[in-house]
């Protein structure tokens, strides 16, 4: 048994852990069905809901535009089908065939989402922000590529059989590695 927030009394198993991680996911997607960013993802600087009138403020003590919140991640949805299969996996083996094949679908739906609205042509977009802008596209001026959505969507294999992993690690060798990294 493992408690939640350190109090014992509402201490649930392991497994019951992974299932309402996994749960949090699919229970929280945005308009395009990805997962919802919010207050930062991985990238701590890209936050995406948080809004200051003050340029001297940091961004970690804005207010969080939770509500109606839009801004979604790709990385965090690579990530999900990354771990989800092994979530999946999991279950199998435990004898849980029907939490499989729930979680089987929600990955399968995620993978399709990933294709149809994380993928830029060349590689694998960061992000949508709060109104919907598309963060980590060639279409932006700056900040066209972001590193951690190729990885996860790399690592998750999507795309991979239409060549889209493949493109994607390019475009990063093309316009990340360089003498400073």
């Amino acid at each position: 048994m493992v408690p939640f927030d350190n109090d014992i009394s509402i201490a649930r198993s392991l497994f019951d852990h992974l299932t309402v991680s996994f749960d949090h996911v699919v229970n929280n997607l945005g308009p395009h069905g990805l997962p919802l960013i919010g207050r930062a993802d991985w990238n701590d600087c890209l936050n995406l809901n948080c809004f200051s009138n003050d340029p001297n403020e940091s961004f970690q003590t804005t207010e969080n535009k939770t509500e109606g919140s839009k801004a979604e991640s790709v990385m965090i949805a690579g990530l999900f089908v990354v771990y989800g299969r092994d979530y999946i996996e999991l279950c199998t083996r435990l004898g849980k065939d029907a939490e499989a094949a729930r979680a089987q679908k929600l990955v399968d739906t995620m993978v399709e989402v990933i294709k149809k609205y994380g993928w830029d042509g060349e590689w694998f977009i960061r992000a949508y922000d709060y109104y919907g802008h598309k963060i980590g596209s060639n279409d932006n001026e700056e900040a066209k590529i972001f590193i951690e959505s190729q990885g996860w969507c790399t690592m998750a294999g999507i795309g991979i059989e239409e060549g889209l992993c493949t493109k994607a690690l390019n475009a990063v060798k093309e316009r990340l590695d360089s003498k400073y990294g």
